[in-house]
């Protein structure tokens, strides 16, 4: 059994979702550090908006457990927005959510699943927030066209996807930051 040690180690890390972190001893010594690219992406995200956002006009608050809704059925209990940006002047609020997934412009719906559009207007119903905004990395073929995609119910803007250039990821962060204050302007005036 002892040859089997190291691989027993891997088996729990991969199979059981046991740690982060890894150690593999014999002759050699390997470390190694295991972390979701999405909670990578999506706080490395809350992290440059929050240094980026006009702090006297808005706050933003980073991962809130989710609650549930009576008679609303939640489908996946994980399920946490990944930051709310709120007016101070009138407590206006809309929901952000960086998705680590690429888009495709050949794929139905570009590969946005169901259960994100869903939880748009979840999310909203859940949290009182205006719109969700989702956050993907842009990638080579959606760069081409860069398509204004919107979920809609009944008129209502319930969601929007928003582009993130991985390589200035500032500059699209601030135009994302423009695109919230402009939709959220247009729906109060």
């Amino acid at each position: 059994m002892l040859g089997y040690v190291n691989a027993m180690k891997w088996a729990q890390i991969f199979l059981m979702k046991k740690g982060g972190v890894a150690i593999a001893t014999g002759r050699d010594v390997v470390y190694s550090v295991m972390l979701p690219t999405e909670r990578l992406f999506d706080n490395y995200i809350s992290g440059k908006l929050a240094k980026i956002i006009d702090k006297r006009n808005f706050s933003l608050e980073i991962q809130h457990k989710i609650y549930p809704v009576l008679n609303r059925r939640i489908p996946n209990i994980d399920q946490k927005p990944g930051m709310f940006l709120t007016r101070k002047a009138d407590k206006h609020r809309v929901i952000i959510d960086a998705k680590w997934q690429s888009l495709e412009e050949d794929k139905s719906n570009y590969g946005i699943k169901d259960i994100d559009i869903y939880n748009a207007y979840n999310m909203q119903d859940v949290y009182n927030a205006e719109t969700v905004y989702y956050l993907y990395p842009i990638t080579e073929s959606i760069k081409e066209k860069e398509p204004n995609i919107i979920f809609k119910d009944n008129g209502r803007i319930l969601g929007r996807v928003c582009f993130i250039d991985m390589s200035n990821i500032e500059e699209s962060l601030k135009k994302v930051l423009g695109q919230i204050y402009n939709d959220e302007t247009e729906k109060a005036g």
